[in-house]
């Protein structure tokens, strides 16, 4: 019995020290997670292009939680017209209809983190399509300038949702946030900027836009 334990305590040593053998000096300096994206290991080709894309057109499909699309498309817009009347039983809702809303009101804060996570995900796409490698690839290049256009589109838009609903002395971030402390504390534009912004973007994008066809999903001009 003693023997047999000596053996496999020798064979595990054994394979032990097979396998540290085995690991290689790159795999142990790693630094980063291989697996993890950032802008070093990203936007590197057409299919990076795509998905930051996608990323920024997930901002106009509300999350599947109860009462989301409704809330945005309806409540968020409609409740403080005429238009249509409001459910007295839930209190967010009557809120914006009433014109009693509080800070605290969940749908209106929803909304606010919602379009410039929206806007922030439309920035990384004009800051980072640029500087994909086209290979002088014209299908690459074509697809870099349709991109930003509709990157351009889709922020303009996002920005407009929130001049309709929180005014124009708003936050305006026209690159990717990086983190940094003044970016936490943003000053608010001067009246006329967000607007005339709005409208130029939503002018110079026309130019690259596909042409108008039915693509479920995409923007068209």
């Amino acid at each position: 019995m003693i023997m047999k334990l000596k053996n496999i305590l020798l064979c595990a040593s054994v394979l032990g020290g097979l396998a540290l053998s085995s690991c290689t000096g790159n795999f142990l300096d790693e630094d980063r997670n291989p697996n993890s994206l950032d802008p070093e290991n990203f936007w590197k080709s057409e299919s990076d292009i795509l998905k930051g894309l996608t990323a920024a057109y997930a901002g106009l499909q509300p999350t599947i939680e109860w009462a989301q699309p409704f809330e945005r498309y309806i409540v968020i817009d409609n409740y403080r017209s005429d238009e249509l009347d409001y459910r007295p039983d839930v209190t967010a809702w009557m809120e914006l209809a009433m014109y009693n809303n509080e800070s605290t009101n969940y749908v209106p804060n929803d909304e606010w983190t919602n379009l410039y996570t929206s806007i922030n995900y439309c920035n990384q796409c004009l800051d980072n399509i640029p500087n994909v490698p086209d290979n002088d690839d014209e299908g690459i290049k074509q697809t870099k300038a349709t991109s930003i256009a509709e990157a351009r589109f889709l922020r303009a838009f996002y920005y407009y949702r929130l001049f309709i609903n929180f005014g124009e002395r708003l936050p305006m971030f026209e690159h990717e946030l990086e983190g940094t402390e003044e970016e936490f504390y943003p000053p608010q534009v001067e009246a006329g900027r967000l607007k005339t912004f709005i409208e130029t973007e939503l002018s110079e994008c026309q130019a690259n836009l596909p042409k108008m066809e039915y693509k479920h999903g995409r923007t068209r001009h």
